[in-house]
């Protein structure tokens, strides 16, 4: 079987060569054969198995078939997401199914004594390894790290094949059954070939490294240090070794040492102990100083000779969670206010590169967060080592999110399994210190019976158990979605040393203020129970802004003021222990249609990782060295008209963030005077003048001056438009808009619409549309990126005026049909007092310009379909100054119009 496996994959490399040329090949071939990283850890070796694999979708199951398969087989290198672009497509929904990935690699005669591993850090979410054609085992779960013995499987001095097969259907079985995100799969982390001698520590200890470091005392006089270890003996004689431990610290000097003689039968796998470990006066981890000692674990054997070699961080520090004073430190109150993180990038999906996500924390760091929810599930190795060395306090968790399968063994075991794997691989992180399960299992609209409660309450006891056997000494937590007497009827507040709460007040929920509300009475009804924050967010998109923001526009305005109001009153709440913004990133969630499709665009960061505005409010709140940011300094380009005739220029509020108590904002140079900073905000009226506007945002601290610059590109419209005709180059305007689009890659800025006044442009009737309580449509538009423009919509506009100079124009209107016909009859009966509106279930109407018949029947659902953009071009020439008026007749429903610009070309 073996020999037939390899013939079908010398055939497809074959196939492989003749389309894409022998160099291309040969190439492939090379990185198939040699890893990227190597080292070693005493006589371990570790290497990465990233480079040179070849991949192929397939809901084929069986090895033998899917290799006959005549599809083209990709080559990547890992880590790989096989999802990496459905995010960003049109098309609703993205793949779940299997895939395939195989690569061949040479084995050294020389690794005849040794045992060969392979080390998953995560595939999602079911995954079987196959060597030669056999398996050599499955592991389910997309998000914790497994490995796999591949000894005996191994051909020495010849080639391996290597196939993995990856699965993220849906599985009843396997949590997260539902989420608001998406599942995305592949061999999306690293794998690692690792090889030991036959005395080793265990690598099959659920995915951690078979040692395991707890701080049994802390205080700032003394700690004292305790190891377990798992140590497996696969050798065919009993052998007998020495457990050597030492603990260096940050500097690389001897702190403390201990040693422990172990006869190992062989086959045996023994548990070690060693206690003991003291150290005089620690250096404490904490977030303004993370210290981390080193504790190397060797095994040698009777001789002296080293056989393996495993090196653990080691912070020392000590905490609680108290009801009323929220969380302690060392001894000492700190007030957690951090994020919750998801682990997307743009165009690459779950398949990020160590740098990449170690460059979130550190941009989390330099927000001055020190506290990180790792949501929903565990995340890279690369997060939980960057929160050691840069000191940020997490919180991680398994992914049951939403609902259980009650009715599945299989399941409950899978979650009780993800538990232990989640613990053993992060045990040793100082960062980490709080277990989490269950996000929101009452928030997916199905009805709850109380024998679904008891379901519930079931499952989390497990949990719960579970988790504190595997670690006596962090807490546990459950995030509840505010529904409080569901979750206390379901056991989910009680049960957990620490209650979260997901709260949207504000955003699902209409008032911010209910967010101190609901606060303040689980506090009364629960004084004894020590409670975080752990989401609350609103969604932005950086092309959205709005100087009247509200609810649901996707304004970056609108966040920041939702982000002040929880700030404010999270910080004057001294029992709310911590908070977690939700969210760092953006992340893709398939079913969302928000201003951006299949994005949840809460995040204080793009998926792009450019900087939101809310992201500079966190740093005036939790920065302690001195900093201001202009915090619109990202809308590089601006449009406004001048108040009247006498004036040259537009004014609009620009605000400034700062942990400072006095900011004065120069404009080209001049002050524009100096502002209080309330609540770490100052907001100032700024007088834009057409052109290249720069604004200098300054503090003062004795001598030293700290600022923040921006540059910003104005489009000043003249009152009356014609004042300056020579001058004259477009308008564009977002139609039935209460906010700007900012569309970054055309350099313009689509207009809030505005009723019209002689001298200026708007329209003459109609009103926005509305979406219920949302002032957009959450309608995914086809045939554009540019949904903000066309989520909105002037129903029934009359007509629109531009009183623009004489000269010739490109007129452009821009449509899409929002609605169903169920939805066109309740929207014409609303709108109209005639009683034959109600029976009109079409949407038929003409546009002239000018007097011209420009569209004739237009029928925008049934001749283009619903939610699809559709743009027209119109070139005119304006004489006699009599302006330029785009009127919209009715021959069935209502006329609507979703954005329109007029362009000078001459």
């Amino acid at each position: 079987m073996k020999t037939e496996l390899t013939s079908l994959l010398y055939h497809y490399i074959s196939a492989y060569s003749r389309e894409k040329s022998l160099i291309r090949l040969s190439l492939f071939l090379i990185f198939s054969f040699f890893s990227v990283t190597v080292f070693a850890q005493g006589n371990r070796s570790i290497q990465t198995l990233n480079a040179g694999w070849k991949f192929h979708k397939s809901n084929t199951s069986e090895l033998q078939a899917v290799l006959r398969e005549k599809e083209d087989w990709e080559q990547v290198n890992l880590p790989h997401c096989f999802n990496a672009e459905d995010g960003e497509d049109e098309k609703y929904g993205y793949y779940r199914g299997g895939a395939w990935y195989f690569k061949e690699i040479s084995i050294d005669s020389s690794y005849q004594n040794q045992r060969v591993f392979m080390y998953f850090e995560a595939a999602n979410q079911v995954c079987e390894l196959f060597v030669n054609g056999v398996s050599a085992g499955k592991h389910i779960g997309g998000y914790t790290s497994f490995c796999f013995e591949i000894t005996s499987l191994l051909k020495l001095g010849a080639k391996n094949v290597i196939t993995v097969r990856v699965d993220n259907s849906h599985n009843e079985n396997i949590p997260p059954l539902d989420a608001d995100f998406s599942f995305m799969g592949g061999l999306y982390r690293d794998v690692y070939l690792i090889t030991t001698n036959n005395v080793h520590f265990d690598l099959l200890n659920n995915g951690s490294n078979g040692v395991f470091i707890e701080t049994p005392t802390v205080t700032e006089q003394t700690a004292t240090v305790r190891l377990r270890a798992t140590i497996k003996n696969d050798g065919k004689a009993k052998q007998k070794i020495l457990q050597y431990t030492r603990i260096t610290d940050a500097g690389g000097k001897m702190v403390t040492t201990k040693s422990t003689a172990v006869t190992i039968l062989p086959g045996q796998i023994y548990q070690t102990e060693q206690n003991g470990f003291s150290i005089p006066n620690p250096h404490l981890w904490s977030p303004d100083s993370p210290y981390l000692y080193t504790v190397t674990t060797e095994i040698r054997d009777s001789k002296g000779h080293l056989i393996d070699q495993i090196s653990n961080p080691l912070g020392l520090r000590w905490y609680t969670f108290d009801a009323n004073k929220g969380f302690i430190l060392n001894g000492k109150p700190l007030k957690l206010i951090g994020v919750n993180r998801h682990q997307y990038y743009s165009h690459q999906g779950f398949a990020l590169s160590n740098e990449q996500h170690v460059h979130d924390i550190e941009l989390l760091k330099q927000m001055g967060g020190n506290c990180l929810r790792i949501a929903h599930y565990p995340h890279d190795p690369a997060i939980l080592e960057a929160c050691d060395r840069l000191g940020i306090i997490a919180t991680e968790e398994i992914p049951i999110v939403n609902y259980i399968n009650e009715n599945s063994n299989d399941f409950r075991s899978n979650c009780l399994n993800m538990a232990v794997e989640l613990v053993r691989r992060d045990y040793n992180h100082p960062s980490v210190f709080v277990w989490a399960y269950m996000n929101e299992m009452l928030n997916n609209n199905k009805p709850k019976k109380p024998e679904n409660l008891r379901h519930l309450n079931k499952l989390a006891i497990s949990i719960d158990s579970i988790l504190h056997k595997e670690d006596k000494n962090r807490f546990t937590m459950i995030p509840n979605a505010e529904w409080f007497e569901g979750y206390r009827d379901a056991g989910l507040i009680d049960l957990p040393q620490i209650c979260g709460w997901n709260i949207y007040e504000g955003w699902y929920g209409e008032k911010l203020s209910d967010f101190e509300q609901f606060m303040d009475t689980f506090h009364k009804k629960y004084p004894n129970k020590p409670v975080m924050i752990t989401e609350y967010g609103a969604g932005a998109d950086p092309r959205v802004r709005s100087f009247a923001p509200e609810r649901f526009d996707f304004s970056m305005e609108y966040q920041n003021a939702y982000h002040e109001h929880y700030l404010k009153a999270i910080m004057e709440r001294p029992y709310i222990a911590g908070a977690f913004a939700w969210a760092f990133v953006d992340f893709f969630a398939e079913p969302r249609v928000d201003a951006t499709p299949h994005v949840n665009n809460k995040g204080l960061i793009t998926l792009d990782r450019e900087l939101k505005d809310s992201y500079f409010l966190y740093q005036a709140y939790l920065q302690k060295s001195p900093m201001v940011s202009i915090a619109s300094k990202g809308w590089e380009q601006r449009e406004g008209s001048a108040a009247s005739m006498e004036e040259d220029f537009c004014k609009q509020p620009v605000t400034i963030y700062s942990n400072q108590l006095e900011i004065e904002l120069f404009l080209q140079g001049k002050s524009l005077g100096k502002k209080t900073v309330v609540n770490n905000k100052a907001v100032f009226e700024v007088p834009f003048a057409n052109g290249s506007n720069l604004l200098e945002a300054v503090c003062k601290i004795g001598s030293n001056v700290i600022k923040d610059v921006a540059t910003i590109q104005f489009r000043l419209w003249d009152f009356p438009l014609n004042k300056h005709p020579e001058s004259f180059p477009f308008i564009h305007v977002n139609a039935g808009s209460n906010y700007s689009y900012y569309d970054k890659k055309n350099h313009c800025t689509w207009m809030v619409d505005q009723p019209y006044s002689r001298g200026s442009w708007g329209y003459t009737s109609g009103k926005r549309y509305r979406a219920g309580s949302r002032p957009a449509s959450q309608r995914e538009i086809s045939c554009t990126k540019d949904e903000p423009l066309y989520q909105t919509q002037q129903i029934d506009p009359g007509s629109y005026r531009f009183d623009v100079p004489d000269g010739t124009y490109e007129v452009s209107l821009y449509f899409a049909e929002l609605l169903s016909e169920a939805q066109m009859q309740k929207s014409l009966y609303n709108l109209t007092a005639d009683a034959t509106v109600d029976k009109a279930v079409k949407r038929i109407f003409n546009v002239d310009i000018n007097g011209y018949p420009f569209l004739r029947n237009l029928n925008l659902k049934e001749q283009y379909g619903e939610a699809v953009a559709v743009p027209f071009k119109y070139i005119i020439d304006v004489r006699d100054s009599k302006g330029i008026e785009i009127k919209f007749s009715a021959l069935a429903g209502v006329p609507v119009i979703n954005a329109l610009s007029v362009v000078r070309i001459k």
